[in-house]
């Protein structure tokens, strides 16, 4: 290598180290700027007062518990005492004296069934025990008369002016007076019987009501041929209504026998009271349901409007509240009928 090139190499060291001198003198002297720019503000930042008394917290107010409502079930009213009034005799009906909806109370008549024939035999049943009466009275006079003979013959047995065999005779009489009484009192006593059973016939065609209450159908109408036990209307006990509904299983511990309920009828302004009286042993086994009756009080002005057979909601007015949640509705009334 020559001299020339030997400098060249040399003078190019010599660059590149400046080169590289220079470098590192400009990255030291950006990296002492920027540091002062960033740290210039925070020690400029004016303090901070803080205040000496600390505020309050404001007191949090808990929410209202929004009230549970009460549970409702689909009960169907229905009435404990209803009841075919039938009739007692066979015959034509000659006439019927109610319409639905009348009121009865015991006794009142409601039809007549013809009875021409039955006072015929009771006429002649009485014609019959006038004449068994008036044998027996013959009869008792008949024994009188014996008795007087046989006693007269035995003071004349005494006396030795008849013979025992006549007296003999006298006693038959008076036996034979006697049991003709005896005969005469049993057809007496047999006309009688007959009599009393003859009018129990004619009373028998007067139907009649035997309890109080509200005619709610009628099946027959004058003219038409009935038998014993033949059905003329149906009688219901208007003010002993109860209502039938289907309550769940959990509910027999908070609505037990003798809880009061209300009834809400749809045209009515209130609720109509109850007591719940009779609770079914056992639970269905689709629905996990059971039945309840309750016996509802019913005010007088509304017991007209109280049919049965007419549905509405029930509702437990004492008594713990179930917490399964909001009302609680039947999807049916089929299983409270």
């Amino acid at each position: 290598m020559t001299l020339p090139s030997c400098n060249s190499l040399i003078a190019m060291l010599c660059m590149l180290m400046l080169g590289v001198g220079l470098g590192m003198l400009i990255m030291t002297s950006r990296g002492s700027s920027v540091h002062a720019v960033v740290e210039t503000p925070e020690a400029a930042a004016p303090p901070v007062l803080r205040s000496a008394v600390r505020p309050r917290p404001e007191p949090v107010v808990p929410e209202a518990p929004t009230p549970q409502a009460l549970e409702q079930y689909v009960g169907v009213i229905f009435a404990r005492q209803l009841v075919d009034i039938a009739a007692r005799s066979d015959g034509r009906l000659e006439a019927v004296y109610v319409h639905l909806g009348d009121h009865l109370r015991p006794g009142d008549a409601i039809a007549r069934i013809e009875s021409s024939a039955i006072r015929q035999q009771l006429e002649m049943a009485e014609a019959s025990l006038r004449s068994a009466q008036a044998e027996t009275r013959s009869t008792n006079v008949e024994l009188k008369d014996a008795a007087v003979r046989h006693n007269r013959r035995e003071g004349l047995v005494k006396a030795g002016l008849v013979s025992q065999e006549e007296l003999a005779t006298a006693a038959v009489q008076v036996e034979r007076a006697r049991t003709n009484l005896e005969v005469a009192q049993a057809r007496v006593a047999e006309q009688l019987a007959r009599v009393k059973q003859t009018k129990a016939l004619l009373a028998n065609t007067v139907i009649t009501a035997t309890f109080e209450g509200t005619v709610a159908a009628r099946y027959l109408d004058p003219g038409a041929m009935v038998h014993v036990g033949s059905p003329v209307i149906n009688l219901m006990r208007s003010e002993d209504l109860w209502v039938r509904f289907a309550a769940p299983e959990g509910r027999r511990v908070s609505m037990p026998v003798g809880t009061s309920v209300g009834v809400r009828l749809e045209g009515l302004p209130e609720m109509i009271p109850g007591t719940i009286a009779h609770m079914a042993p056992g639970v269905d086994s689709m629905s996990r349901e059971v039945v309840v009756e309750a016996k509802l009080h019913v005010p007088v002005a509304w017991r007209g409007q109280m049919q049965p057979g007419r549905s509405g909601y029930v509702v437990a007015t004492s008594g713990q509240q179930s917490d399964a949640g909001p009302q609680r509705f039947l999807k049916s009334a089929a299983r409270a009928r």
